[in-house]
C-alpha cells in the first residue's frame, strides 16, 4: 500500500479560494477502492472525505478541502479596549494535518487502511478574487507585510481606533510594536511594546490614534505617559519587529478637520480590517415597514352604553419596523484610495465608529465606479450604509 501527495498547496492559503490537494496510490486497481481523506485539527480528526479515484490513467485522488476548513475560522476585530498594544487572531487562521489512507475489499470484505501519507499547513481568512488568487504568493505577506491593499501613507486625525493584520511564518516570534512619533519631520520620541502572548502565526497591531493611546503604559519597553500621540505630534509610523527582521512601515500624517468624521471599518479581502474617514458630511434617513388592519371601535359598553370617543382606531399599525440609513460623504480622494475602497463595497462585516463603539452596517450599493485623477480629476466617495439590526416598535 503507497500513497503519494501529488499537489500541496501552499502554507498559509485563504481559505475562501481553493485549497485542493491530488495524490496517487499502487491500490487503485483494488475492487471498491477509494481514498479516505481525514482532516485532523488540535489532534482531533474534524471531518473524513471518501472520494474515488477521479477517471483517466492515474486515478488521481482530487479533493478541495476549503468549504470544511471554512467551519474552523471567523474573524478578529481589534475592539477599542485598554490593552497592551497586541492580540493574537487565532480566529483569522488555523493550522491542519491531512492525512490521506484507502479503502478497498480484501477476499470480499471491505477494508481501511491507516494513512500513510500525511502533511501539515494553514489556512486564513482570505477570500482573493480569482485575479489576485492566480497571482497570490503567501511569503510575499508572511513576516513583512500587513494584511491589507491600504495605502502605506494615509492621513488621518486625532481620534479614531483601527489596528493592522499581520501573518508570521512558522518559527518566527515578534520582538515588539514599534511606534516613532514626529512633528514638522523632526523625531520626536520611539516607543516600543511588548508582547507576553504565546507565539501564534497571527497577530494585529494598535494603529488607530485611539488605539495606540489607549496601550497600558506597563506594557512599554520604558516609562511612558499615555496619550503618546496628542497635539504636539502631526504625523507617527507604525511597525513591527520581528525575529526574521521588520515589517513594512504604516506612516499616518495627522490633518485638522472642521467637520465630525466618521469612521467606517470592513472585513477586507486579506482577512485584516481597513478603516477610512467619512469626513464631509453624514445625512440619517429613516424609513418604516408598517403592518395595517381594520378594526371595529368597540363603542358600546358591557352596560349597553354607547361611547365615541377621539381616541377610537379603525385603522390599526400592529405591526411597525424602523430602517436607519446613514449617507456619508468623504473628502477629497485619490485614484489610489478610489482603488482600494472598492474592497469596502463588497464586504459582509461593516462597522461604523461612533462614540468609541462599533456599530453594525450593510452597504445597499450594488455597484462601485473606481476614479482616477489622470481622467476623473476631483473626485469624492458617498455611500449609505444601512443599519444592522431595524427597530420595532410597540405592538397592538
Amino acid at each position: 500500500m503507497a500513497v503519494t501527495i501529488v499537489n500541496t498547496p501552499a502554507d498559509f492559503v485563504p481559505v475562501n479560494n481553493n485549497v485542493i490537494w491530488t495524490g496517487t496510490s499502487t491500490n487503485v486497481a483494488q475492487p471498491q477502492f477509494k481514498y479516505l481523506v481525514d482532516i485532523v485539527i488540535n489532534a482531533v480528526t474534524v471531518y473524513r472525505y471518501k472520494i474515488k479515484p477521479e477517471p483517466g490513467g492515474l486515478q488521481l485522488l482530487v479533493v478541495d478541502v476549503s468549504k470544511i476548513l471554512r467551519n474552523y475560522l471567523s474573524k478578529d476585530l481589534y475592539l477599542p479596549a485598554a490593552d497592551q498594544g497586541i492580540r493574537t487572531g487565532n480566529n483569522s487562521f488555523v493550522e491542519y494535518d491531512i492525512e490521506i489512507g484507502e479503502e478497498y475489499e480484501v477476499a470480499g470484505v471491505l477494508q481501511q487502511f491507516p494513512p500513510t501519507a500525511t502533511a501539515t499547513h494553514y489556512v486564513f481568512n482570505g477570500a482573493l478574487s480569482y485575479v489576485d488568487f492566480v497571482d497570490f504568493v503567501p511569503g510575499t505577506y508572511l513576516d513583512s507585510k500587513f494584511l491589507t491593499n491600504a495605502p502605506r501613507t494615509q492621513n488621518t486625525f486625532l481620534e479614531g481606533a483601527g489596528a493592522l493584520h499581520l501573518m508570521v511564518d512558522v518559527g518566527t516570534t515578534i520582538t515588539d510594536l514599534a511606534i516613532e512619533t514626529y512633528l514638522g519631520g523632526v523625531l520626536q520620541n520611539s516607543y516600543s511594546i511588548t508582547t507576553l502572548f504565546p507565539a501564534t502565526n497571527y497577530y494585529l497591531f494598535a494603529a488607530g490614534v485611539d488605539t495606540i493611546n489607549d496601550i497600558d503604559p506597563v506594557y512599554f519597553s520604558a516609562p511612558v505617559v499615555q496619550p503618546i500621540i496628542h497635539t504636539s505630534v502631526d504625523q507617527y509610523i507604525v511597525q513591527v519587529n520581528l525575529s526574521t527582521g521588520s515589517t513594512e512601515q504604516f506612516t499616518f500624517n495627522i490633518v485638522d478637520t472642521c467637520y465630525d468624521p466618521i469612521r467606517v471599518h470592513w472585513l477586507n479581502r486579506l482577512g485584516g480590517y481597513d478603516w477610512f474617514d467619512f469626513e464631509l458630511s453624514a445625512r440619517d434617513n429613516y424609513s418604516v415597514d408598517r403592518r395595517s388592519m381594520k378594526q371595529v371601535p368597540d363603542v358600546v359598553g358591557q352596560t349597553g352604553t354607547v361611547t365615541y370617543s377621539k381616541q377610537d382606531r379603525v385603522n390599526l399599525d400592529y405591526w411597525v419596523k424602523e430602517k436607519r440609513k446613514t449617507t456619508l460623504t468623504s473628502n477629497w480622494i485619490t485614484g489610489e484610495q478610489s482603488e482600494w475602497l472598492k474592497d469596502m463595497l463588497s464586504s459582509q462585516d461593516i462597522y461604523l465608529e461612533i462614540g468609541g463603539e462599533y456599530i453594525a452596517v450593510n452597504i445597499d450599493q450594488a455597484n462601485y465606479d473606481v476614479k482616477y485623477e489622470d481622467r476623473d480629476e476631483l473626485f469624492n466617495l458617498e455611500v449609505a450604509f444601512t443599519y444592522a439590526i431595524d427597530s420595532d416598535r410597540q405592538q397592538f
